[in-house]
């Protein structure tokens, strides 16, 4: 079960570092009656990587309680996108924001204690 909670977490945060690595060149436009989008490599790969996240979603939700498995993901998730911002594209973190980090953390280790 493990192996597909491990693939969700990496589609799911590979596919929005993409997104956002490639946001900046795209472009969207809305007219009246037509959507136009303008990809380019990174934006399509994080789009890719998405929607097979979307499909592993399903499979966990049918392998575990929502209850258990929407914060863990989330949690992790999280956690995974922030530390990428900072890596990746320099973003700033307050000590606010870390201390919210570190909470979540915290959360995560009382999600996986046994009952």
């Amino acid at each position: 079960m493990a192996i597909y909670v491990t693939l969700y977490l990496l589609f799911t945060i590979g596919g929005l570092l993409l997104m956002k690595a490639g946001a900046g060149s795209a472009s969207v436009q809305l007219d009246k009656t037509l959507l136009q989008l303008s990809l380019n490599v990174s934006l399509a790969a994080g789009l890719f990587c998405y929607a097979v996240s979307f499909l592993l979603w399903i499979v966990l939700l049918r392998k575990f309680d929502i209850t258990y498995i929407v914060p863990l993901t989330t949690g992790i998730s999280y956690v995974a996108v922030v530390v990428g911002g900072v890596w990746l594209f320099g973003e700033r973190v307050s000590l606010l924001q870390g201390s919210g980090i570190a909470i979540i953390l915290l959360g995560i280790v009382l999600l996986n204690i046994p009952k």
